[in-house]
């Protein structure tokens, strides 16, 4: 993944901080917490403290480069940026691993429930639990 792009087409700096959580994000197959990512940088010797973590991942959610993970709390990086709209994951729930997706169907369906209770999303995440290809 070109990570100087990304950040350019987010109107973010390309700081060595900002690349090297890219960059662990991009390497796991499972959502990274706040101290998980702390875990992961001090082990690759990055120097980053605790609250310029918790800023970059709020600069990366707003710009739609990260995703919170409905079920954990931590953070995925997005695997469809170029697909607008709805996103939601396949979480296994004996590997922990997470697969994004988007579906506009989907996306309608869930919109067109909120509506029937008179109810004004302004977001919403889809995220089915089961077993993997690999776990089954």
């Amino acid at each position: 993944m070109d990570f100087p792009s990304l950040l350019a087409r987010a109107n973010l700096s390309n700081t060595v901080q900002r690349r090297a959580i890219l960059s662990l994000l991009s390497s796991s197959t499972t959502p990274l917490s706040h101290a998980d990512m702390a875990l992961a940088l001090r082990k690759k010797k990055v120097s980053i403290d605790t609250a310029t973590i918790y800023r970059i991942f709020k600069q990366f959610l707003e710009k739609g480069i990260v995703h919170r993970h409905p079920s954990t709390g931590a953070y995925v990086l997005c695997a469809l940026p170029s697909c607008t709209g709805h996103h939601g994951f396949l979480t296994c729930s004996e590997c922990h691993s997470v697969t994004e997706f988007a579906d506009t169907a989907l996306c309608q369906a869930e919109h067109a429930v909120a509506r029937s209770f008179k109810f004004k999303p302004q977001k919403h995440v889809t995220d089915v639990v089961g077993l993997c290809a690999s776990c089954q």
